[in-house]
């Protein structure tokens, strides 16, 4: 009996010319080497940089294109005036003011002040554009008469005593008063006289000549001689000393 176990399990030489295949586990046959791991996690990280990089550098070097309408409504709306740059010339300007002339109007006017005329104006287009009053009196105005740069014009009141003009002087600085005939020739014109022509007056220096004047100018004119008493500088005594010898 022996015997025969023996003779069964011998081995017959032939088991290394058998070809067996043996199956190999599951957790075995999917095992990495750890360095290659390694060395695989490094080439993909390398390659996700390359790639982040080059998606950069293709995005900030591509233009992007804009429409003429969308750069014209991205721009603030600002209006340019024509010739905004354009300087201005100086000759032009001073033949400008050559061609024109600056005159005081004065009296029963609604624009008393200085005025500014073409250089060949004269008094009717100065008294238009000053504005008469319903009470203003014209008839000793020459309304013809040409004007020149720096004249005064003085409109009297209907009701104002009647007296005689003041001398004109040719050139610059001459006075036009509306006041006609009368017998009170020689008395000096308050709301035409110059602040040399009041420094003559009995009493009355430059500074209240100047003060004079400013009152004229600021009131449109004096409507009485009394209202001298309302000038800086002149008191009682010395309206006493000139008021015979004005008139307005």
């Amino acid at each position: 009996m022996r015997q025969r176990l023996g003779d069964i399990t011998a081995p017959l030489g032939t088991e290394e010319e058998l070809a067996v295949n043996f199956p190999v586990p599951a957790d075995i046959q999917w095992r990495i080497n750890p360095r290659a791991a390694l060395a695989l996690g490094f080439v993909i990280a390398v390659v996700s940089v390359l790639a982040v990089a080059w998606n950069l550098f293709t995005e900030t070097s591509t233009p992007v294109p804009v429409s003429i309408a969308s750069a014209h409504s991205s721009l603030p709306d600002r209006h340019i005036p024509p010739h905004a740059g354009a300087e201005r010339n100086p000759i032009s300007d001073e033949a400008a003011a050559s061609t024109s002339i600056v005159v005081s109007v004065v009296g029963e006017v609604e624009q008393s002040g200085l005025i500014t005329l073409a250089h060949n104006a004269r008094v009717a287009d100065a008294l238009e554009k000053a504005q008469l009053k319903p009470q203003a009196a014209t008839l000793g105005l020459n309304l013809a008469q040409k004007l020149v740069d720096g004249e005064q014009i003085f409109v009297p009141h209907v009701d104002d005593p009647v007296t005689a003009p003041p001398q004109l002087f040719a050139g610059q600085g001459a006075s036009i008063s509306g006041a006609v005939g009368g017998g009170m020739v020689g008395k000096l014109s308050i709301n035409t006289a110059t602040v040399t022509e009041l420094t003559t007056l009995p009493g009355v220096g430059e500074k209240t000549a100047q003060a004079i004047v400013a009152y004229r100018e600021s009131h449109g004119g004096f409507s009485s001689v009394e209202q001298l008493q309302e000038v800086k500088g002149i008191g009682p005594a010395k309206f006493s000393a000139i008021a015979e010898e004005v008139t307005l």
